[in-house]
């Protein structure tokens, strides 16, 4: 197996396909270079998303067959490599977590297990990124499935693979983050005890972690279940002060200041009751609400 990491260069193209797309690449590449006129950058960015799109399509006509190669051993007898994921890392020369993502989505379109987002992505629906991030939160949901309730692990692909393509065909403009966020809420719907499971493998897996550095600062990491964060985040916005200018040097005060401010407010505080036998209770937020011409009046008088 080879460990090369560089990405290649174009060769010399070898078939009639080949020949017309280096042709075609380098009329393309010629048209642009050098300033965009003024007035013109619309068009110019129009061409570049239609220049992408086409080359989105090559690319994804090649993932199927990489990943028939990687079934029939050929992959690694021809190019070196046992997997399409680092068949992809090492002779595209990309990163190992974009080449993962696109070996999933390279051995659902090989399976036939993602038709709908096969299909979108024939149509344009989505892109090939767009695809890769369907594949891998298919398998990921595929994985943190209930065995007992989802015996067959295809037809738990499908429900997630129907549901996020069909949610893109909705929404042209959703976001990969968003495709990710669905597909999780997806699986706890699907999935309701995942929810409390989860929260206890984080409380069991709980931590914290102090580091002083030489430079005479420190570090500070925590981690833990999502009830925990509600706790700090409630205890540090009770501590922090607004957003506002200081006084002797008029400069703003940033968000991460001041949440470090609060931090160390709140471990005062909790450092000053060490000793209290009772501890002391939560602060209460008390929101009134005043009519505006009451407050226009009471400003004026």
């Amino acid at each position: 197996m080879t460990n090369h990491t560089a990405a290649p260069q174009p060769r010399e193209a070898a078939d009639p396909a080949l020949r017309a797309l280096a042709t075609a690449v380098e009329t393309l590449v010629e048209t642009f270079t050098g300033d965009i006129p003024f007035g013109a950058e619309a068009e110019q960015l129009a061409r570049f998303n239609t220049a992408h799109a086409y080359l989105d399509k090559a690319k994804a006509a090649m993932l199927a067959p990489l990943a028939q190669m990687e079934s029939s051993g050929e992959l690694l007898e021809v190019g070196g490599q046992k997997t399409v994921k680092a068949y992809l890392t090492h002779a595209w020369g990309i990163h190992s977590g974009e080449a993962k993502r696109l070996a999933h989505l390279a051995q659902g379109l090989h399976n036939e297990a993602l038709p709908e987002t096969a299909a979108a992505l024939d149509e344009g629906i989505v892109s090939v990124g767009e695809a890769s991030a369907i594949a891998t939160c298919a398998e990921r949901e595929v994985d943190k499935r209930d065995g007992h309730r989802f015996p067959d692990a295809q037809v738990y692909r499908s429900v997630i693979d129907t549901g996020l393509a069909r949610a893109k065909r909705a929404r042209a403009a959703m976001s990969v983050e968003a495709l990710n966020r669905t597909a999780h809420a997806l699986g706890v719907e699907l999935n309701p005890e995942r929810v409390e499971q989860g929260d206890a493998a984080a409380f069991a897996a709980r931590g914290a972690r102090l580091r002083r550095t030489f430079a005479g600062s420190f570090l500070f990491e925590a981690w833990g279940p999502d009830a925990g964060a509600e706790h700090l985040q409630a205890a540090l916005v009770s501590f922090t002060a607004p957003f506002e200018a200081n006084s002797d040097t008029g400069a703003l005060t940033s968000k991460y200041a001041r949440t470090y401010d609060a931090l160390m407010a709140s471990t005062g505080f909790a450092h000053g009751h060490h000793g209290c036998a009772e501890t002391p209770g939560v602060k209460a937020f008390i929101n009134v609400t005043v009519p505006l011409p009451a407050l226009l009046a009471a400003n004026t008088n």
